[in-house]
């Protein structure tokens, strides 16, 4: 059973600032489409414990932060940076 990913507003920002300023537009894109399709499969194993429920996960260009809620299969997207 899959993951519902969503990205709240300040990720989807983040995620816009980076692709306005990237040389590789569209390595950006792949990247974002990537950890969507990632996050959906199997979020607990990707990445690395943060703290509490959050994890961090790097898939060059870009890296983001994300709080997995298993019972309700949701992940939140919560920051995404430039590598």
């Amino acid at each position: 059973m899959s993951f519902t990913v969503v990205w709240i507003p300040a990720a989807e920002q983040n995620l816009a600032e980076i692709w306005l300023a990237a040389e590789e537009r569209a390595a950006v894109t792949f990247a974002a489409r990537e950890i969507d399709s990632l996050l959906k499969r199997d979020p607990d194993a990707l990445g690395d414990a943060r703290f509490d429920s959050i994890r961090s996960f790097e898939f060059p260009p870009i890296g983001v932060d994300f709080e997995v809620l298993s019972q309700d299969r949701l992940v939140y997207v919560l920051s995404a940076w430039s590598l």
